[in-house]
């Protein structure tokens, strides 16, 4: 995940920096008495206030000699981008989420020495090239469409749908009760990856675990079931109107708090994404989850990945205090999401409902080398692509520009 005034002024409207002061003592980072501060950068502006303030403060009781900054940051893939091209990471922060594996030693500083391995940890290889771990996952996710059941059993819908018919049925249901029956997250654009950069729903509907990998060989949108399958789904919601009224005008931290109340009916996105529901006033009761209709395997794949600079001036210090997070699993405690660590059981009601429907799992695939520097060379912005798609008077012609552009990728390999 994501010319210092000019850097400083760009950030300006984007980044919150909650300063967040903790300590550590010498015993655990392994270095002088002298004070040092690190900085961590969250994409969770809702909690670093509040439940990372927290771990912050538990670690400076521990601690005392290592001061800890808490930058919290809105846009943090494409703030995080811009910093990593500048050399100013900050200690430790979230990779962005588009960031290439080949890419991750040009900014990140190996972390394999720190006990993590493909036996303990969900996602290892995602992380690592070359046989070095570079990025560290932070969470486990399940994909599936998330729903208010108060707002089901309003609009009289007694199941969840298992077809497309009966889902479209059920979205006519929730609109004609006054409801947004399905949220985007269209003007945010992150929320648009599982049908686009991550292609989530392209894997859930053919199993193919290698759906990212296969692409090296065919057309980009050639495949009725896989991009051009997802692409169609939304534009098709927007069509019936079974979207938000005003897709320009869709705001993240005002969906959550919508489908808390019932007002936003449903949404497509990971099993990290219900407690933030309860966290806006929802029931944890309330919120289900079942498999998108169709769905052939659910994909297990990680979420927001850890990474420490290569500049920072104490990656050691960073390593001390990255461990310390994942012990006892305090970071995914902290912030109610699942662990990535292999063997631990699941409490979360949502992410309980989706697993009780017994559809079979599959576990994302890391992405080839090769086809890592095929993406980067076709400069395919995978979000506004999925944008233009939604609303474009010529849909084909959107196909067709970035068909264009993922052969001619192909063909300057």
């Amino acid at each position: 995940m994501k010319n210092t005034k000019k850097l400083i002024s760009l950030l300006g409207i984007a980044f919150i920096t909650a300063s967040v002061f903790t300590g550590c003592s010498s015993s655990t980072s392994g270095s002088s008495n002298d004070n040092i501060t690190l900085t961590w950068e969250t994409h969770r502006t809702d909690m670093a206030n509040t439940k990372l303030k927290d771990l912050a403060d538990k670690y400076h009781k521990e601690n005392p000699n290592i001061k800890i900054s808490i930058e919290s940051v809105k846009d943090g893939d494409n703030v995080m981008k811009t910093r990593a091209a500048a050399g100013e990471l900050p200690d430790l922060s979230d990779i962005p989420a588009d960031m290439k594996r080949i890419d991750l030693p040009l900014y990140y500083a190996p972390i394999d020495d720190l006990g993590f391995t493909k036996s303990n940890i969900f996602g290892y290889d995602i992380g690592a090239i070359d046989g070095k771990l570079y990025g560290l996952n932070s969470s486990v996710n399940y994909c599936g469409i998330i729903y208010n059941k108060k707002s089901f059993k309003e609009a009289g819908i007694e199941t969840v749908p298992k077809t497309m018919d009966e889902f479209y049925a059920d979205c006519k249901k929730l609109k004609d009760k006054g409801m947004i029956p399905f949220a985007s997250n269209y003007k945010d654009k992150w929320p648009l990856n599982v049908y686009s950069q991550d292609m989530v729903l392209e894997v859930e509907q053919t199993a193919n675990a290698n759906f990212k990998n296969d692409l090296k060989n065919k057309k980009l949108f050639g495949d009725k079931d896989g991009m051009l399958y997802a692409y169609d789904f939304l534009r098709g919601m927007n069509e019936k109107g079974f979207l938000e009224p005003d897709l320009m005008s869709t705001n993240w931290d005002s969906m959550k708090k919508d489908q808390a109340t019932g007002k936003t009916a449903m949404t497509f996105l990971g099993s990290w994404y219900p407690t933030q529901v309860v966290e806006n006033g929802a029931d944890k009761n309330d919120i289900g989850m079942f498999p998108f209709p169709g769905t052939k395997k659910l994909l297990v794949s990680p979420d927001y990945m850890f990474g420490i600079s290569k500049n920072s001036k104490h990656i050691k210090e960073t390593k001390d205090f990255l461990k310390w997070l994942y012990k006892d699993d305090k970071f995914e405690n902290a912030i109610n999401i699942a662990s990535p660590r292999k063997g631990v059981k699941y409490t979360d009601p949502a992410l309980t409902e989706l697993m009780s429907y017994n559809t079979p799992t599959i576990e994302a695939v890391v992405t080839t080398t090769e086809v890592d520097k095929l993406f980067k060379r076709s400069q395919i912005d995978f979000q506004a692509s999925i944008q233009e798609y939604v609303t474009a008077k010529d849909p084909q012609s959107v196909i067709d520009k970035y068909n264009k552009m993922w052969d001619s990728a192909k063909e300057s390999n």
